[in-house]
């Protein structure tokens, strides 16, 4: 199992166990995926919280799956091959509140999982970005569009286009996190967090959520599509591959 769930009061908890630094691979978006929906339908849930059993909460994505679906794309006489990023976006229409408790690395695909969230807490240990630009690509997962619900445009610029990454207080200060915590303190302030929200009604925060989301959700709809246009572009493109290949040899 990738994932485990569990249950404290009016919060579901889900528990991130796929390797020390959980890859958004197939199977584990798949369990993810179901953990959601049964959140979802159960009355006793509240409050949704996605956690790490692990030293990272989200290292991003597997290279290997996506360069193969890359390769399957450009192979295939059709434009309705299987598409992972598309499942990736369940997390996106969660009717119930969800917070991301984040300690350790939260990266590329991962921190596009926590931006899918309506908020983030994070441990003093937690570090943010997306690194994509070093291996020749761009965030694919709605990154580039989610980033400025929270960001200026100028910092969202120096998260993508340099790739550095960034600690919980600066993310903090940027207005990326909601909140920072001592790491032996994260899991039980995000707790604290959920609960926050889980004594008001949930048929008032569903709909306060769904309001507030279509502020921008035109934009963010448009802009997903032109993203993973790109983003399968540049994964298919000789430079690119060239560095992941690279990147993976250095980690032999």
């Amino acid at each position: 199992m990738l994932i485990r769930t569990s249950h404290i009061n009016l919060v579901g908890i889900i528990h991130f166990q796929n390797g020390e630094i959980n890859l958004l691979s197939a199977d584990f978006i798949h369990e993810l995926n179901c953990a959601l929906t049964e959140m979802e339908l159960d009355d006793a849930v509240h409050v949704i919280v996605l956690a790490s059993d692990k030293k990272a909460f989200c290292a991003g994505a597997n290279l290997k799956e996506l360069l193969r679906v890359a390769e399957t794309k450009k192979t295939s006489k059709t434009h309705n091959s299987y598409d992972p990023i598309e499942d990736w976006q369940r997390l996106s229409f969660v009717e119930k509140p969800v917070i991301a408790c984040v300690d350790g690395a939260c990266l590329g695909g991962g921190l596009e999982m926590a931006l899918m969230c309506d908020f983030i807490v994070a441990s003093e240990q937690a570090i943010f970005g997306f690194p994509e630009i070093k291996l020749g690509l761009l965030p694919g997962g709605g990154g580039t569009q989610r980033i400025l619900e929270r960001v200026s445009m100028s910092r969202a610029r120096e998260l993508i286009m340099i790739g550095n990454s960034i600690t919980a207080k600066t993310a903090h200060e940027w207005g990326l996190v909601n909140a920072v915590f001592d790491s032996d303190e994260c899991f039980d302030g995000a707790l604290e967090f959920a609960s926050k929200l889980a004594i008001h009604s949930l048929n008032s925060i569903k709909a306060i959520k769904k309001l507030l989301a279509m502020a921008n959700g035109e934009r963010i709809k448009q802009g997903l599509a032109i993203e993973r246009a790109a983003f399968y572009e540049r994964l298919e493109s000789p430079d690119a591959a060239a560095k992941i290949h690279s990147f993976f040899d250095r980690k032999k």
